[in-house]
């Protein structure tokens, strides 16, 4: 039996430390010239919003995942001082977090001032409609197209793009309009920066060299075998490269006249709705008497009829058989669950 090798390549903050000098002293001289630059780049920016207002200046102090009802015990008791002292000179409001309670959906929230279904990020990962794949939900890096390509070497002939999937406008914008500067220090969700009046540093959900929040990868022997049901043999596996290969036999009868086979798919039906699942608002007497065997863990590949069903009948990914809408003509020749039975009488 094969046991994981645990070994872990963490994510990290993004950060190649070493990675470039010379990108770490532009960065440097970059910054000298901006706080050189700063005076005469705020002359014509000055109180263009800010004549009329009573308060000159306003921070927004969030910490993210803090419980504020240990916050406040804390507080109460002396052992937070200085968010104590904040709290007396300044102003303390409890908020009420979004559905689902995430970072990044909470955070989009706040600078946003709409729900998770304007604004369109509901977790930190969102997935491929296309392949299923997991892709980070904030921000979307896509390669450059147009590339040189010598012998395995690549050399992009133009800028990949980045595209922030948040929707609505942050707040910062709205008051870029009104002529208020704003400066946005490690708030979420925030890269690609957007083009506005003022300066920001983006934090957690931005993407890292690969386009993603971390990569991660766990090590395991090449060969082994796989755990089966109760009282079923292990099944052998081998892993090589980045396929999975798992062998397996099917046994088949030499039978003249073999049993026929029925396969009875009842399209968009609920499994959480059939009494065999535990469901007791609806009785399903006949359906219940085909159900010998119940699986639990079964999935769609795809919601459409058609490349749920494709998968379903070939075994294959959408992405793999080509099948991903219901307008689509599954390929002739397409090796199916009937044309195997057929073949075998």
């Amino acid at each position: 039996m094969s046991h994981p090798i645990f070994a872990y390549i963490g994510p990290g903050a993004g950060f190649a430390f070493l990675g470039s000098f010379l990108t770490l002293a532009l960065s440097f001289l970059a910054s000298v010239a901006s706080l050189l630059l700063w005076p005469f780049r705020m002359i014509p920016r000055r109180n263009r919003g800010m004549r009329a207002a009573r308060v000159k200046k306003l921070i927004f102090l969030g910490l993210d995942g803090l419980d504020p009802e240990l916050t406040e015990k804390w507080m109460a008791e002396g052992k937070m001082p200085n968010l104590a002292r904040l709290k007396r000179q300044g102003s303390y409001r409890r908020l009420r977090t979004p559905c689902p309670p995430l970072s990044p959906v909470a955070w989009s929230t706040f600078a946003t001032g709409v729900n998770p279904a304007k604004h369109n990020i509901f977790d930190f990962l969102n997935r491929d409609l296309r392949t299923y794949a997991p892709e980070l939900s904030s921000a979307k890096v896509r390669s450059a197209q147009r590339v040189l390509r010598i012998g395995k070497f690549e050399i992009p002939l133009e800028r990949p793009s980045v595209e922030m999937r948040r929707k609505s406008e942050p707040f910062w914008k709205i008051l870029d309009r009104s002529g208020v500067e704003s400066t946005i220090l490690r708030v979420p969700v925030t890269f690609p920066p957007d083009n506005f009046n003022g300066r920001l540093l983006s934090a957690m959900s931005t993407p890292d060299l690969r386009g993603s929040q971390g990569t991660f990868s766990l090590f395991t022997s090449p060969e082994g075998a796989l755990e089966g049901p109760e009282n079923a043999e292990p099944v052998p596996f081998r892993a090589f490269k980045n396929i999975l290969e798992i062998q397996f036999s099917v046994s088949l009868a030499e039978d003249p006249q073999p049993t026929p086979v029925i396969l009875i798919s009842i399209d968009t039906l609920r499994a959480d709705h059939l009494s065999a699942y535990g469901y007791r608002k609806i009785k399903t007497p006949n359906i219940d008497s085909f159900a010998d065997t119940v699986f639990t863990d079964v999935n769609s590949q795809i919601p459409l009829t058609l490349p749920s069903h494709t998968s379903l009948f070939t075994s294959t990914y959408p992405f793999e058989n080509g099948i991903e809408e219901n307008a689509e003509v599954v390929p002739a020749g397409a090796v199916t669950l009937a044309s195997i039975l057929h073949s075998h009488g």
